[in-house]
């Protein structure tokens, strides 16, 4: 079972129902306190996330972290040992949305009213754990499973073909989708959103977009300071409750400031396990071991080289990694997340620091998009041209779409529609204009904090909103200062760590065997496809497409790394698919 909220209410009173009851929280260690109209559990691998109020009618369920409790309570004039219920209770009751930004940290909050009965979710501006909910006569159901909630009696829980090919593509048409999910009759809760509802009907409210950012009359040592203070914060928090944690290392920056700022802020006695992708020893092939090796000498913390065994497959992720995501795409890399988590728990650490987003402000190599023929554009352009990609010989499209859908799919969903916000493009910035808010910062607040085992929590601490504004308003010149590409991340590491790490610019494979596990495993694939059909996933997918680019790959003759992304993007979506078919039947 994944980390969440899990609850069952009845918006018109009636007591709840056994076959609703037993189905929703199987499977719970610790079951749900059930009222006659109200049962609800938080679950968590780590017991200090979950928090729980009750007062007379009412319940506040809260799972995750406020950045900072303390300040929150004298905000809210609370007592000093509130919980991070009553805390982010109140912090609704004063704010409503706004709650969102103002608590800081990534959390879901649940509110129940038996008196008015009436129910509110609201979820941080970033996505910790998944939460959908389900409503239908006067019933509301939220896990963070769409399996569990799609085999509940009186939810449709058939695929919505028009969301599906939403869900398989690039991420407009993923943003697209608003509150819907794949499985009809099963909605999200989206990040920066409160949703309330009664028997009379619901209600959403998002969080307002952040001010356009104004530069700030700096010098760029100030810059540098401020943001290397406001970095120590960040890290800090995350590491206060003294427990062991994991980095991921390649010695890229922005790991490798990671991985220094850590060094400084954590606790005493406190163990830093360093992760560094490697290739299978012996092999020849080359890695980044030796730049991580650098940096962990440096600081002398012990690194473990992790490599994935040549059995790893990457067309079929586990069962545990397609159960934690319950979508057709994950990431191509998941067979080494999988082996980077195992790592993190055979080292005792509960967290895993990833890098990722550090281009959204202190590695960003600073290039804008330009002001035409951006992607978007020429996305949105081809769907006002009517998306018919029906020549199965054609590869039109090829760029709205991470997996190769079928005909059908296409045909079913017909003419697709996007946020119109999809369609701005970014101008390039001028070098006394604020940096303001990096392409893909808002696509960061998607990324969930668990990615295979639950037992292990990614923290990204380069999507910290507060950074993120901060660096906004620095002016764009900062980023390549004094012509040097990526300078606040270069200048907070000078003299800290050795030259060779401080002004690298090569970059390497994440996963160095990739591209051989790919051929390697393309045969076995293959033979999948013949369950995966019975599946259904032919219904989706092109699978005559998938068996072909498949036999080139098992025989070499697919070099093109994106080309090899789609080719797998397919697979794991068929099998998605066949794994979906086996456990979301209801009754099973």
């Amino acid at each position: 079972m994944k980390n969440g909220l899990y609850a069952l209410a009845s918006l018109d009173g009636a007591p709840l129902e056994r076959r609703h009851v037993g189905p929703l929280f199987a499977g719970i260690a610790n079951g749900p306190d059930i009222a006659a109209s109200f049962a609800a559990v938080a679950a968590d691998r780590h017991p200090d996330a979950a928090s729980r109020h009750d007062d007379g009618p009412c319940t506040d369920l809260f799972l995750g972290h406020i950045d900072e409790p303390g300040e929150m309570r004298r905000r809210l004039g609370l007592a000093a040992g509130a919980s991070h219920a009553e805390i982010a209770g109140a912090a609704q009751d004063r704010w409503g949305v706004e709650a969102a930004r103002e608590l800081g940290g990534e959390w879901t909050l649940l509110r129940w009213n038996g008196q008015t009965r009436t129910l509110v979710l609201l979820m941080s501006e970033c996505l910790r754990d998944d939460c959908y909910f389900a409503v239908w006569k006067e019933q509301v159901a939220i896990a963070p499973e769409l399996v569990r909630l799609a085999k509940l009696d009186g939810v449709d829980g058939s695929f919505d073909p028009d969301a599906l090919i939403r869900v398989m593509g690039r991420y407009p048409l993923q943003r697209s989708l608003g509150h819907r999910t794949l499985v009809r009759g099963v909605q999200r809760l989206m990040p920066g959103t409160q949703v309330t509802l009664r028997s009379e009907g619901r209600e959403t409210e998002t969080l307002s977009a952040p001010a356009a950012p104004l530069v700030r009359d700096v010098s760029f040592d100030e810059a540098v300071h401020e943001i290397e203070a406001l970095l120590r914060k960040i890290v800090r928090r995350r590491l206060a409750d003294g427990r062991d944690a994991a980095f991921m290392l390649s010695g890229g920056l922005d790991s490798s400031l990671l991985v220094w700022l850590a060094s400084e802020e954590c606790q005493p006695g406190q163990r830093l396990h360093l992760l560094s992708s490697a290739a299978p020893a012996g092999s020849g092939i080359p890695d980044e071991v030796d730049w991580a090796a650098s940096v962990a000498d440096n600081l002398g913390l012990p690194l473990v080289p992790v490599s994935p065994g040549l059995e790893a497959d990457p067309y079929a992720p586990s069962e545990q990694m397609l159960a934690s995501r319950e979508g057709p795409l994950q990431s191509p890399r998941h067979y080494l997340y999988e082996a980077l988590e195992r790592a993190a728990v055979a080292n005792g650490a509960a967290t895993l620091f990833d890098g990722v987003y550090g281009e959204l402000t202190v590695s960003n190599p600073g290039q804008d998009v330009a002001a035409n023929t951006s992607w978007p554009r020429r996305l949105v352009r081809g769907l006002r041209d009517g998306l018919t990609l029906r020549r199965s010989a054609s590869d039109k499209g090829s760029d709205l779409f991470h997996v190769r859908p079928s005909e059908g799919l296409l045909e079913a969903s017909g003419h697709l529609s996007l946020a119109g916000d999809v369609t701005r493009d970014t101008p390039r910035r001028l070098a006394t204009d604020p940096f303001g808010y990096a392409p893909g910062w808002d696509k960061s607040a998607w990324s969930t904090t668990i990615i295979g085992d639950p037992a292990v929590r990614y923290v990204l601490p380069f999507r910290d909103r507060e950074l993120l504004a901060r660096f906004g308003s620095l002016p764009t010149e900062f980023i390549s200062h004094a012509g040097v590409s990526r300078a606040i991340a270069r200048a907070i590491l000078q003299g800290r760590l050795p030259e060779r790490i401080v002004s690298r610019t090569s970059k390497m494979p994440f996963s160095p065997t990739y591209p051989m596990l790919l051929a390697t495993h393309a045969n076995a694939a293959r033979e999948r496809l013949a369950a995966q059909r019975e599946a259904g996933a032919a219904r989706w997918l092109d699978l005559d497409w998938l068996d072909q680019a498949l036999s080139e790959t098992a025989n070499n003759r697919v070099s093109a790394t994106t080309e090899l992304f789609r080719i797998q993007s397919t697979a794991i979506a068929a099998e998605f698919f066949r794994w979906w078919r086996d456990q979301a039947v209801k009754g099973g």
